[in-house]
């Protein structure tokens, strides 16, 4: 039984990680890329590693698993949205922006 859940954590993790690449592919704009990858590699390889821990559930690489996952986790959310800062930093606008509330807010933060 945990064998068939293992295997259909990993065939999602793959099929997330195939809507995620896909989506790298046709998205318009930086900021939503950087979303479909984080996607990919926050969904994707938790699900994949979940799956991986299922089928060795004693011993160290459990440990080593769970604290692969933990580091991703924190990690790669982080590393995206440092990614994000900094385009929106250097000017890189998103695809059909209507109203821009970050840059009022960092105006009038810089004015006091």
């Amino acid at each position: 039984m945990i064998t068939l859940i293992s295997e259909g954590l990993l065939w999602f993790a793959g099929f997330i990680t195939l809507v995620g690449a896909v989506g790298m592919l046709r998205f318009p704009d930086f900021y939503t890329r950087c979303h479909a990858a984080a996607i990919v590699s926050v969904g994707g390889f938790t699900l994949a590693m979940i799956g991986i821990a299922l089928q060795h559930l004693s011993g160290v690489y459990l440990f080593k698993i769970l604290l692969v996952m933990a580091t991703n986790l924190v990690t790669n959310p982080t590393a995206t949205h440092a990614l994000a800062d900094a385009a929106y930093n250097l000017g890189l606008m998103p695809a059909g922006l209507v109203r821009d509330d970050l840059h009022a807010f960092r105006i009038r933060r810089e004015q006091k």
